[in-house]
């Protein structure tokens, strides 16, 4: 898969070390907006009119190799925002992708960007079609509760549909400004939709879920997560979860990974071996060179995690300056282990 920005994954739950991975809709749906918002890359250049915002990319299964993300450009004069679905796609033969629609017949603009001829070690070459699908500031606004879907359209008369989750909508929104941050966002969302309601819980079971979590972690469960939540009766305590983290950096930041190996939770010790551990997270961090400045961006509890079984976790990220790479994002996922202990399960450097 291309990625425009190498990225730096140890995932211990997967037991390996990817370069230039991604995550698919279906995961992105799980997280909120919150957490979206934070993996959202900002190029800010003041000798430039706008600021360009870009969503992390989106792997879609199914299809030949085809990936998405959002971006948009925000005017630092006038505060106005054009928005981009950027898509990539890989085919066995050109389609030439030249249209959009969105449900309803309506029609929206497509720019193509790039095409180029891919692997053809397989005695047919694969190809490459890159292109944009112009995406209104109203219709984001108007859909960023439900996500939204667009059909692109070729002259070999295929079609693409793409589906793009709520939260992924949200979280874009969200780091631009054009949606209110978690302190306004429990208003935003009894306007536009409420969970609680969605999965028809009694007000009994409401309640009681309001006083387990934060409120704004309540209105970013899905159903599946608002009711193992009730079964557990647990509050979430990130705060203990964020010293078990920053106590686990340490040993990293020390180059001590086989005491980091021994101090992670049960399911990643299980995924991978100590030497294995040891092998790949050192390829992946000596050479970024020592750690300068860390700041923790935000900690959020969930209930399920792509690859792994349910439980409780809190998925925390840091604000990270290595010696030789100036800004990095590094995300650390403690779960509450079986003696009832927070241990990092994951690990994943961008």
């Amino acid at each position: 898969m291309r990625s425009a920005n190498r990225s730096y994954y140890v995932a211990a739950l997967l037991a390996a070390v990817l370069f230039g991975g991604c995550w698919t809709a279906n995961y992105y749906a799980k997280q909120s907006p919150e957490v979206i918002a934070g993996e959202v890359t900002v190029q800010n250049d003041p000798y430039k009119a706008s600021i360009e915002y870009s969503t992390p990319q989106v792997d879609v299964p199914g299809y030949y190799p085809e990936n998405y993300h959002l971006r948009g450009w925000k005017d630092r004069n006038t505060g106005s925002t054009i928005h981009q679905l950027y898509v990539m796609v890989a085919e066995p033969g050109w389609a030439f992708y030249q249209s959009a629609t969105f449900p309803g017949g309506i029609p929206t603009e497509l720019v193509s960007i790039d095409k180029e001829v891919g692997d053809c070690s397989g005695g047919s070459c694969t190809v490459i079609e890159t292109f944009g699908i112009a995406v209104p500031q109203d219709f984001l606004a108007a859909h960023s509760a439900g996500g939204f879907s667009v059909e692109a359209q070729s002259h070999a008369g295929t079609a693409l549909v793409i589906d793009v989750p709520a939260s992924y909508v949200q979280g874009y929104l969200m780091a631009m400004g054009h949606l209110p941050t978690p302190a306004n966002y429990m208003k935003y969302m009894a306007v536009t939709t409420h969970p609680i309601e969605r999965c028809a819980l009694s007000p009994e079971e409401a309640a009681t879920l309001k006083s387990l979590s934060d409120p704004q972690q309540v209105l970013n469960m899905t159903c599946d997560a608002q009711h193992r939540a009730l079964a557990l009766g647990v509050r979430p305590s990130t705060a203990a979860a964020s010293s078990a983290a920053q106590s686990w950096l340490k040993l990293i930041d020390q180059s001590d990974y086989h005491a980091s190996f021994e101090q992670a939770s049960s399911l990643f010790k299980n995924a991978v071996s100590a030497e294995q551990w040891s092998q790949q997270l050192g390829a992946v961090r000596k050479p970024l060179g020592a750690p300068i400045s860390r700041r923790q961006k935000n900690a959020t509890y969930a209930t399920s995690m792509p690859g792994a079984p349910d439980g409780q976790y809190v998925v925390i990220q840091y604000d990270t300056s290595f010696e030789h790479k100036q800004s990095a994002v590094e995300t650390v996922t403690p779960m509450l282990d079986k003696d009832g202990q927070w241990r990092v399960s994951g690990y994943y450097i961008k």
